[in-house]
């Protein structure tokens, strides 16, 4: 939901509006770089997740409220503290992407969109010409998008030998080490991933990260990361994430 945190609730009234700019936001970044197809994984909110307790500890509530594209936002900040509010607004801007995006597309661009939906193992690709099709074999059970997204870079890398990843989560970054030595050669493909927030965000080469640390050091990252500290493992006593 970081993407959503980040948006101005002073950018929109009504949930049609925060879709739109949502949308654009999401599209002005792919462009920024020059991509042709921009993929959208979302996260997926289980009334039994192992994350709930970690969800309640960050102050998540238990409000709900009827999200409709004309209705207006009530108070944002607030509004997205609320579980049930996240699954309701992101079934909200599934359904945009699929119905409305395509309009804003360019003909050359595609977009896909993972988790979500009403059945959030679902994933769509959406086009200005076809609209939505589903793409069945990026269809997952994945809760996380974390994990999920690393299904959509490994498809991608079939059609297209350079991946930039946005996020900014320390947990993707880790994945990512890990699954690119999974890559059976490494010389042809070029992954970078954009940490941070657009004003602060700085780009590191996942490449020169494996060159420089080894491919068995970065494939024990992941058992390492795991043990002192991710959402649903307890830190190492007196060390924090």
């Amino acid at each position: 939901m970081v993407t959503f945190q980040e948006l101005h609730p002073s950018t929109f009234v009504t949930f049609n509006d925060l879709g739109r700019v949502f949308a654009s936001n999401i599209l002005r970044q792919g462009r920024k770089h020059g991509a042709k197809r921009i993929t959208v994984v979302f996260d997926t909110y289980l009334a039994n997740s192992l994350k709930n307790g970690e969800r309640q500890r960050r102050g998540d509530s238990n409000s709900e409220f009827n999200v409709a594209g004309s209705r207006k936002v009530p108070k944002y900040r607030e509004f997205i503290r609320s579980l049930a509010n996240k699954r309701s607004l992101l079934l909200f801007i599934t359904n945009y992407f699929l119905t409305e995006v395509p309009n804003f597309l360019y003909e050359s661009e595609t977009l896909i969109v993972a988790g979500g939906f009403q059945n959030p193992q679902l994933c769509f690709e959406v086009s200005k010409i076809r609209g939505p099709k589903e793409m069945e074999g990026l269809n997952s059970s994945q809760e996380e998008a974390d994990t999920r997204l690393i299904l959509h870079v490994l498809a991608e890398l079939e059609a297209d030998n350079t991946i930039l990843v946005k996020s900014v989560d320390t947990d993707v970054l880790i994945l990512l080490l890990h699954f690119f030595c999974e890559i059976s050669d490494m010389s042809l493909t070029n992954i970078y991933i954009q940490l941070g927030h657009d004003k602060n965000s700085h780009f590191l080469s996942i490449n020169n990260i494996v060159e420089n640390l080894g491919a068995d050091m970065c494939k024990k990252l992941l058992v390492i990361h795991c043990l002192t500290g991710c959402d649903t493992t307890n830190a190492m006593y007196k060390i924090g994430k």
